[in-house]
């Protein structure tokens, strides 16, 4: 599998454990992971990734926001689109309808059962035509 780049956003230290295993167990080789969105915001401004997984609800600044940011940022740069799934326990279609207002690309249940982290993988990194 090609170098493949996460950046994980939650506030929850178990989580971020509980995710980060599973991305390096599909095989994402590189994983960052920061505790809110203005903390991504600042890691997105130093470093580029090949998706992002942002919990919908953070202090500070949450999903929705950061997520709001980072598409205004590449509206003004021109920049490709980024891929943005929330990763949160909230699973209505009204948090849905939410996410995707905000410019998310995906939403995925917490916690997320293994094979539809892996779905999820492969519909947004590992397209192959």
């Amino acid at each position: 599998m090609s170098h493949t780049t996460v950046l994980v956003v939650e506030d929850n230290e178990l989580n971020q454990k509980l995710i980060t295993r599973q991305l390096a167990h599909l095989g994402a080789t590189d994983i960052a992971v920061v505790g809110n969105g203005l903390e991504a915001l600042d890691w997105l401004a130093l470093h580029s990734c090949d998706l992002v997984l942002a919990d919908c609800h953070m202090p500070l600044m949450d999903g929705y926001a950061m997520t709001r940011q980072i598409r205004l940022g590449e509206l003004r740069s021109g920049a490709p689109r980024l891929p943005v799934i929330a990763y949160s326990a909230g699973v209505t279609d009204e948090e849905k309808a939410t996410c995707r207002a905000a410019g998310m690309d995906d939403h995925i249940p917490k916690p997320v059962p293994m094979a539809v982290l892996q779905a999820m993988l492969r519909t947004w990194l590992y397209k192959t035509g």
